[in-house]
Parts: C-alpha cells; sequence; structure tokens
C-alpha cells in the first residue's frame, strides 16, 4: 500500500506518530510504503534546512514500524514545470528538490544519500565499524568497498544487522571517508 504524508507540513497539528500507529493499525497485513514525504516551496518556508529536518523527522517516524518497507522521497530534484515559482519560459521550475534544477547537490542531498544508505560507519577507539541496517534500506550489501590511502578496501559481505570492524589506518575521520556501491556510486 502507497501513502502520501504530508502529516505536519500540510497538514498541521496532527501527531505522526498518532496517525501512524493507527494507518499501520488497521494495514497489519500490507506493507506500506510512503510514496511521497518531503517539503514543497514556496508554499511552505524554511528552505532546505527545514526540507533536511523534515527528512530527518519522517525517516525516524517510518523506522519505528516493521511494515513500512521503505520510501518514495518527494522531491529528489527540482523540476522545469509551467507551474513553476522560479526562472521563465522553458526554464520555469518547482523548488522542491535535495538537488537544483541542473542536478547541483543542496546540503539535504547529502542527508538523504546517508539515509538511504544500507551501511551506517561509525569510528571508535583508532577503528572504523560499518554496519548493514536492519531497518530500511535493508539489504545484503555485497561488494561495497572504501578507498584508503590509494588502496580499494573490499568491504565483506554484510546481511541487515551484521557489522565490520576494521582499522582506521589513515582513513580519515568519519565524515571524511567515503564508500561505494559496486557500481562506483557513493553512498557515504
Amino acid at each position: 500500500m502507497m501513502i502520501n504524508d504530508y502529516i505536519g507540513i500540510w497538514h498541521k497539528g496532527y501527531d505522526r506518530y498518532k496517525e501512524w500507529d493507527a494507518i499501520v493499525k488497521d494495514n497489519q497485513d500490507k506493507a506500506i510504503i510512503p510514496s511521497e514525504f518531503g517539503l514543497c516551496e514556496p508554499a511552505f518556508d524554511g528552505r532546505d534546512a527545514r526540507r533536511n529536518d523534515i527528512f530527518l523527522e519522517k525517516m525516524d517516524c517510518y523506522r519505528k514500524y516493521p511494515n513500512i518497507a521503505g520510501t518514495i522521497y518527494f522531491c529528489l530534484n527540482d523540476y522545469r514545470t509551467r507551474m513553476g515559482e522560479d526562472g521563465e519560459g522553458k526554464l520555469k521550475q518547482r523548488v522542491h528538490g535535495s538537488a537544483g534544477l541542473s542536478g547541483e547537490p543542496k546540503p539535504s542531498y547529502y542527508t538523504v544519500r546517508k539515509e538511504y544508505s544500507p551501511l551506517i560507519l561509525a569510528e571508535e577507539g583508532g577503528n572504523l565499524t560499518i554496519t548493514c541496517r536492519k531497518d530500511f534500506p535493508s539489504y545484503t550489501a555485497a561488494g561495497y568497498f572504501l578507498p584508503i590511502r590509494r588502496n580499494k578496501v573490499e568491504i565483506p559481505i554484510l546481511r541487515p544487522g551484521e557489522m565490520w570492524t576494521m582499522e582506521n589506518a589513515g582513513g580519515g575521520s568519519v565524515e571524511e571517508i567515503e564508500i561505494y556501491r559496486p557500481n562506483g556510486d557513493r553512498v557515504l
């Protein structure tokens, strides 16, 4: 079952958890996918900082319900439309995305990328720990790697909930370390 979720954005005065408790209770036998959620500018102000906060709040909420199978985020990038509030003519656009019209990342883009990664990275005591998420997105991570000092370090196959620890031998801080999918796309 797919559902658009603008609780707390378009629909003020509602408790998101109370509403989701009811939705999940009424649909216990179904996988649920929030198929649209996010910030629509300019009707709702706050710009990218608010878009980022809304994204994190919604993901935190969704991950509390085991039958929420995943999400579809609205909107990854700004888009052209005759109804747009920015630009002129063929370049009229809606400013709803975590990336601009030409794909340039806004700060919230990096939050979206991190939250949709199947891996979580932590550093403690000189060690890096990579955990495969148990909540969504939850799937076996195979073929992922991280470059450290010009070496490609292969991450072992991790199933949901599994962890792998390695020494952080000059890889930098968690914010500086990059993890890639087998196809070369950066996930962290």
